[in-house]
């Protein structure tokens, strides 16, 4: 038989390691992908800062519904006022008359002519009003611009005729000047809400399309029996809203809203009630009712106690067990400056001490929490002044996030005050070993193998 060649044993070799070596790195290649799509890859999410989620919706449409009197006009003709639109007004006091003849008309308007400046403080009301209009003024309530325009015309005439009645020789003694029976803020303007409570809402009433305000200006000819002006007689004043979500406000009897218009606060007493399938919530306020007068529809919001803090994932908090040690037997080594514990250890019948310095993981006044890598179940502490002794057996479960730093996954204590969506609101504490902004954190905890 002929003799193998060492060079053919030789090159049989390499075979067999190169067949081994390609072996093991497909096994190692198939490892890796099976650990990449059937493992849980770790992933690290940078810790940011923001606030809980509100209860409330961001935004309700609001009805004011106030106490008012609509009066109406005795007699057909043409209205002049004596009292200025969104005007505090006194029972008794002079209001309007009506020009039948429209003699009175022809004279103002001949007399308005010659009224061509302002004062400063009427110059400020007109200013006040257009700033008021540009400050508050949303592109998706546009019907506001028509009220805004009727609104100045009624008070640039009524600044007109005012100034007609002091300045010119117009004989008033042939009119019957009317007084107001009512004492509060006299409006010039009727929307059908007058006798509208709080309790009457439909859901209707809130779609702005199908809202219509009568703005009566002075020179308007008017019917008699139509209505020529209101009064708002009480300070007290409600919001209504409409409700989507009425577990929100169970069991809340106060609220705080916020004015969008213009960024004012104020506290409200609250109640709910359901009227044909539809839940509205009711405001009741007994403070800026002034300011507010002239406006049917409010944004407003509802301001929540929401929490402001650092936002980690929800996927990212874990629970781990620490052992827990009063305070008091932490004390300091012989040679060492660091905190620690004396354990009890038994060595051939004699009792000794020795210091260790564990990782500290938590505290609080009373106690500290301590991993399970420094002690053992039974493990016996001593006091150093007192040498009174303690067992260590107490466990208790720790919220945290694992902080990855310097190649390592450094469990921390976290404390939840709030929530968002899929995120959590962590309190922003002190201390080296607090979670900061900026952390990075372990994005699904479960992915952390210990």
């Amino acid at each position: 038989m002929p003799q193998e060649t060492s060079k053919g044993k030789e090159n049989g070799t390499k075979i067999i390691v190169g067949i081994l070596i390609c072996t093991c790195v497909l096994i190692y290649l198939i490892y890796q992908m099976c650990t990449y799509f059937l493992g849980d890859s770790i992933q690290l999410y940078k810790v940011g800062v923001g606030s809980s989620e509100s209860r409330y919706e961001s935004q309700y449409t609001a009805i004011a519904i106030r106490e008012e009197e609509v009066v109406y006009s005795q007699s057909s003709g043409y209205v002049n006022y004596f009292v200025g639109d969104s005007t505090p007004v006194s029972v008794g006091e002079e209001t309007y008359l009506i020009d039948e003849s429209g003699t009175l008309y022809e004279q103002l308007s001949e007399s308005a002519a010659d009224i061509t400046v302002f004062d400063d403080d009427e110059l400020q009301d007109i200013k006040d009003t257009i700033s008021d209009f540009n400050t508050s003024f949303d592109i998706s309530n546009y019907y506001d611009v028509y009220s805004f325009k009727y609104k100045l015309e009624s008070q640039l005439l009524d600044l007109i005729y005012s100034n007609v009645f002091e300045n010119s020789s117009v004989d008033l003694s042939a009119y019957t000047v009317l007084t107001s029976d009512y004492a509060g803020i006299l409006m010039h303007s009727i929307d059908g809400f007058e006798d509208i409570s709080a309790d009457d809402m439909e859901a209707s009433y809130f779609r702005k399309s199908n809202y219509e305000r009568t703005i009566i200006v002075s020179n308007d000819y008017i019917e008699s029996g139509n209505a020529v002006y209101k009064v708002v007689t009480s300070e007290e004043w409600q919001l209504v809203i409409q409700i989507e979500d009425s577990s929100a406000f169970e069991d809340v009897s106060s609220l705080t809203v916020e004015f969008l218009k213009d960024g004012i606060s104020a506290e409200c007493d609250f109640y709910m009630y359901t009227k044909a399938g539809n839940t509205y919530g009711v405001l009741t306020l007994d403070e800026y009712m002034y300011r507010y007068v002239s406006d049917r529809y409010l944004q407003i919001s509802i301001v929540d106690d929401t929490e402001t803090g650092l936002l980690v994932p929800k996927t990212s908090i874990a629970t781990e067990q620490f052992y827990v040690v009063p305070v008091d037997y932490l004390t300091t080594g012989g040679n060492s400056s660091s905190s620690g514990f004396l354990v009890q250890t038994e060595e051939k019948g004699e009792s000794s001490v020795q210091f260790i310095v564990p990782e500290i993981i938590d505290r609080d006044e009373d106690y500290v929490y301590v991993s399970s890598e420094y002690l053992d179940d039974g493990d016996i502490l001593v006091q150093s002044e007192t040498n009174e002794t303690y067992t260590v057996r107490v466990k208790e479960n720790i919220q945290g996030v694992y902080v990855f730093e310097s190649s390592t996954y450094d469990f921390t204590p976290v404390n939840i005050i709030g929530e968002n969506g899929e995120f959590y609101v962590i309190e922003k504490e002190s201390g080296s070993s607090a979670l900061k902004q900026y952390d990075n954190v372990v994005e699904n905890a479960e992915s952390i193998v210990d």
